[in-house]
């Protein structure tokens, strides 16, 4: 089992991404340049994906490291690191060790708080990513929450 793990961990291929292709223009674009980042840590770390208004690809930060079990971040971690790097949207995304990537309660909860957030500073969270064991799942293709808050926004 070791030896697998330290496999996975020596052999990451050079994604697109990786290679120069520098806009998100799919959530798998975004998810080759995770990967490497969270794919396969023993904790949970959570990373920001910036981009400027044309989804070119800015910079991608870890904004927190965790336990085996969960990983917390703020706002304003998200988006003091955009404004550093100058961004315009961002992707947030977290590891989850076990390999599963299912959403939980808290982290749709957290993915909630960073859409409004964004949507209010004019930084719009364009996804939030569950990535583990090479994978990825999409909290925007798996909710609501987006159809939610623009329906808010909207209203206002």
């Amino acid at each position: 089992m070791a030896a697998l793990t330290l496999g996975r961990l020596a052999y990451m291929p050079k994604s697109d991404a990786q290679a120069g292709i520098t806009t998100i223009d799919d959530p798998s674009v975004a998810a080759a340049l995770l990967m490497p980042i969270l794919g396969w840590k023993c904790r949970e770390h959570a990373a920001v994906l910036i981009m400027d208004i044309h989804h070119k690809w800015l910079a991608t930060e870890v904004i927190s490291i965790g336990s085996k079990t969960e990983c917390l971040f703020h706002p304003d971690a998200v988006f003091t690191a955009a404004l550093k790097h100058g961004g315009k949207r961002v992707i947030i995304a977290h590891n989850h060790p076990s390999g599963n990537l299912a959403a939980s309660p808290e982290d749709v909860s957290l993915t909630r708080i960073m859409v409004k957030a964004g949507f209010l500073i004019d930084v719009p969270v364009l996804d939030h990513f569950i990535i583990g064991n090479g994978d990825y799942k999409s909290i925007r293709e798996e909710t609501a929450i987006w159809n939610e808050i623009s329906s808010i926004k909207d209203v206002v």
